[in-house]
Parts: C-alpha cells; structure tokens; sequence
C-alpha cells in the first residue's frame, strides 16, 4: 500500500498546481488532448509545478523508449516482409509468370510487409514531442495546401504505392529507414538525455530542461527527416 503521507502530499501537489491554472480554465482546448493551459504563477507554484512535470517526464520518458523499440522492430520486420514480397515475385511475378499466377503470395506479403511499414511509422511519430508536428501540423497543411512547410518534410511513412507499386524490386522501401537508427536513437534520447532534463526540471532549472529535453527529441527526430 501506498504510505498516507505520500498520498496526502501527491493530493497538495495536484490541488495546488490545479488552483493556480484555474484562471486559464475558460478558453478553449487546443492542441492535443493532454496538453494543460496554465496561467502564470508565483515560484513556489512554478517550482512545484516542475516537480510534477519532472517527475511525470520521466514517466514519459519510459513510454517513448517502448514505442521507439517498437517502432524499430515494425520498420524492420516490414522491411524484411518487402525483401520477402520481392524474392517470392521473382517466381510468381515476372513478366511470363504473372499472367498464370498473378503475384499470388508476393502481394500478400508486401501488403503485410506496409501495414507493419505504417504501424513502426506511426509508433515514432506518436512520440518523443512529434505528435504535434506529424499530426496537427500534418492536419493543417491539408486543410490549407497554401502553408509553407518550415521543416524538412517526414520520410516516414511511405505510401502504399511504394509497396506494391509495379516493379520486382521495391527499393524506396529499404531507403526509407536505416536499421537501427531509431532505437539507438531512441534509447539515448529516453535512458541519458531526457531523464537528465526532467531531473534538472525537478531541481527547478525549467529553461535548462526546455534545451536538453529539445535536444533529446532531436535526435529521435533526425530519424525520421
């Protein structure tokens, strides 16, 4: 069980940190659905408030290293699925077997081998402070064509045509992605530098840890542009 004196001093922590947002409870949510609008407060409120984002950081920190070791392992076996898709396509795919088989089990495989493709693609892009970017941002570049993008755009994922386009080798699939990258990535990002950054954030350093957290994201990020 839970010690009383902990529960009661997670429960200050919490109403605390509630009251001193409430002004900002009036407007509208935007954004993505765990994002919280604080107003501006004191410094002990400020400080306290670092102590819970710190500590849920490295919380955050756990779950983006699961979902970037997943996401190496999809990108991978989809690659994988691909090399398999295009070997097998050799025999029931060429041009003279085709028009007796018609890509039978070739097809199949590379139709696996983009869903495990999107669901590793996906798995990063919802992660490591990219979801603002690789989905809001994403969203309102198709409502409004006209934006100009300021970054360099996503490599990940690919559209289905990569994969099953015409072809018997399939090449831009296995550019799409260097193995391994997103979980070396991944882990130095969510086991050295973040947990650093929400560590200083704890202590109360809130800039510092704005930087090292960036630059952590950073590298998951460089991945994947």
């Amino acid at each position: 069980m839970v010690p009383r004196r902990v529960t009661i001093a997670a429960l200050a922590l919490s109403i605390c940190c509630a009251a001193a947002g409430a002004v900002a409870a009036d407007e509208p949510a935007v954004g993505l659905d765990w994002e919280v609008r604080e107003a501006p407060a004191g410094p002990v409120v400020s400080w306290l408030r670092g102590v819970r984002d710190g500590a849920l950081g490295l919380l955050d920190d756990v779950s983006d290293a699961q979902l970037g070791a997943f996401s190496e392992l999809a990108l991978d076996a989809g690659a994988l699925l691909m090399l398999g898709s295009d070997a097998v396509g050799l025999v029931d795919d060429n041009p003279v077997s085709q028009h007796l088989l018609k890509g039978i089990a070739s097809k199949s495989l590379a139709k696996t081998a983009w869903l495990f493709h999107l669901a590793g693609s996906e798995a990063v892009l919802g992660s490591h402070g990219l979801e603002t970017e690789s989905w809001i941002a994403q969203s309102l570049d198709e409502l409004n064509p006209l934006l100009d993008p300021d970054q360099a755009p996503l490599r990940l994922p690919l559209e289905p045509i990569s994969f099953v386009g015409e072809g018997l080798v399939h090449g831009e699939v296995y550019g799409a992605h260097l193995p391994g990258s997103i979980l070396l990535a991944s882990a130095a990002a969510d086991l050295l530098v973040r947990p650093a950054g929400n560590l200083v954030r704890i202590v109360g350093f809130h800039g510092t840890a704005d930087r090292i957290e960036a630059a952590g994201n950073g590298l998951v990020r460089w991945t994947v542009r």
